[in-house]
């Protein structure tokens, strides 16, 4: 890749100015292959060529690479599994009763977003236990992946039980 030698130069990060980059090849201070080189505009291939300044060798940054991650429906990340997991001071158990399969989100108001806190996958148990850390009442909301209902409480500190059926979801939930 040709490149014309004050960009490269600014590039390296060894100047903090485009004035000092200047000076110092117009004081011959900037070598290309032991060759001093007082052209600003000179052009050359970074990978055919060894540029040094005061008998430093100058190297381009090694270009980031970004990836953007997809997490397909249906998984579930965290940093714990369900046996080492952390209990809050919010404890939520219950049970979800005819439910065969599905995720369980635990959801609150974050500034003007909802957002999840804890999540579950139910794989032929009907039981659950979420948990967040509380430090007032707040409004909290539960919601199947399989259901567009969504149950809404106020979370507090402590254990709270809820159960419902997954046909009537959100309709008449016991909340104790």
């Amino acid at each position: 890749m040709k490149i014309r030698l004050h960009q490269f130069l600014s590039k390296c990060g060894d100047f903090s100015s485009k004035r000092d980059i200047k000076e110092a090849i117009w004081n011959g201070e900037i070598q290309i292959n032991d060759s001093i080189v007082k052209n600003i505009k000179f052009e050359f291939n970074t990978n055919t060529k060894i540029v040094t300044y005061r008998g430093k060798i100058l190297k381009l940054p090694i270009k980031n690479h970004y990836f953007l991650v997809n997490k397909p429906s249906g998984y579930i990340c965290s940093r714990l599994n369900s046996q080492e997991k952390e209990l809050g001071n919010m404890v939520i158990q219950g049970k979800i009763k005819g439910i065969k399969k599905g995720t369980l989100y635990l959801k609150k108001m974050r500034d003007t977003l909802v957002v999840s806190v804890d999540s579950i996958r139910l794989f032929g148990k009907d039981t659950f236990t979420l948990t967040d850390n509380i430090s007032s009442p707040e409004m909290y909301f539960l919601s199947l992946d399989q259901n567009q209902s969504i149950l809404s409480f106020f979370g507090e500190e402590g254990v709270i039980s809820i159960n419902d059926q997954v046909e009537k979801f959100g309709v008449s939930p016991i909340i104790k």
